[in-house]
């Protein structure tokens, strides 16, 4: 396999996140600084924490309560933003042979829903510059939350955030496909037909299945019986385990996470989850809501995940506005 791209549990170089600078998109804007301020901190722990900081909002980065000693670096990277999801927009890190590239897709805010993004969309070339990596750019719509590597040519996604309105039309959904397997090296691209109900990124697979070791996924589960996602729950680990059984070979081992409780903002849905994880080296960071499934949830990721050190992280601000930690932040692997 010459191109690559890393499972996110494989070393990384840094994190990167995009400092909260849009006003009109935080109901607790100075909530929010500390909260990034806090991960930030979190995050300068275990690897380099790199930030982008809209030149304009340079002065909020500076005064906001960041530690001015830690182990790694949290480095300011000044790159207009439009919003803080640097998962959807950001860049691909690839390994393609002996060399690096970056990989970019088009970004249209979730078919357009939270405009603007023209910003945000160029985001990765920006990146690209400064660090003086190669870029690969493709017009098709791909966002980072709605694909999942396990860094040995598998990949999951949803039907819903490949092709649909205001996405990538159905006519190109089998030309989009060929396309993301040949950028990535992937051998086999599972699309699941939803992700949980009300998401309205149209169901990101990060906030539905996630690996943490090759063979090895989490699922949400819900067990309440009136919940909406309880059937689309349990159709999912039908289909994910009739796919495992047909890859037998590699010896595949399904986990389920409890889903908290959905909580609701005016008509919006908040599709707070436990799996909207990252990796740090040495760590799992895991998003808290307050709820009862908090404890079991880190138990079960702390079972699977014997040899990191598993901490929770408070997310309920940040889900407010419809994410969480995997949502805000795009690893950067180590490559040659």
């Amino acid at each position: 396999m010459t191109r690559r791209h890393p499972a996110e549990w494989e070393p990384q170089a840094a994190t990167w996140l995009a400092w909260p600078h849009n006003a009109q998109n935080w109901r607790h804007r100075p909530e929010i600084i500390d909260f990034y301020a806090s991960l930030a901190a979190r995050i300068a722990q275990y690897q380099p924490c790199h930030i982008l900081v809209p030149p304009h909002a340079r002065a909020s980065f500076e005064q906001a309560p960041l530690p001015r000693h830690t182990p790694f670096a949290i480095a300011p990277f000044f790159i207009p933003t439009d919003d803080i999801w640097v998962r959807d927009y950001g860049p691909f890190f690839v390994a393609d042979g002996p060399h690096r590239r970056i990989v970019s897709f088009a970004f249209n805010a979730w078919g357009e829903k939270f405009p603007p993004y023209d910003t945000d969309n160029q985001v990765p070339a920006r990146i690209a510059a400064q660090l003086g990596w190669p870029i690969e750019s493709h017009d098709f719509i791909l966002e980072g939350g709605a694909i999942e590597f396990d860094g040995l040519g598998t990949a999951l996604t949803t039907a819903p955030c490949l092709v649909g309105e205001a996405r990538n039309p159905a006519s190109q959904q089998a030309a989009l496909q060929s396309t993301i397997c040949t950028a990535f090296g992937l051998d086999d691209l599972l699309v699941l037909p939803f992700g949980l109900e009300g998401d309205h990124t149209d169901g990101h697979i990060d906030n539905l299945v996630r690996f943490v070791a090759p063979g090895h996924l989490v699922l949400n589960a819900d067990c309440d019986v009136h919940s909406e996602n309880y059937e689309r729950l349990r159709e999912i680990k039908d289909r994910l385990q009739f796919w495992m059984r047909r890859r037998s070979e590699r010896g595949w081992r399904l986990d389920e996470v409890p889903l908290p409780t959905q909580r609701q903002l005016g008509a919006e849905t908040l599709p707070a989850n436990h799996l909207n994880f990252i990796f740090v080296n040495g760590a799992l960071l895991v998003p808290l809501y307050g709820e009862d499934t908090d404890s079991e949830a880190l138990r079960i990721l702390s079972r699977a995940l014997p040899h990191l050190r598993t901490e929770g992280v408070d997310c309920r601000l940040v889900i407010e506005e419809g994410g969480s930690l995997h949502c805000l932040s795009r690893q950067q692997p180590r490559l040659p």
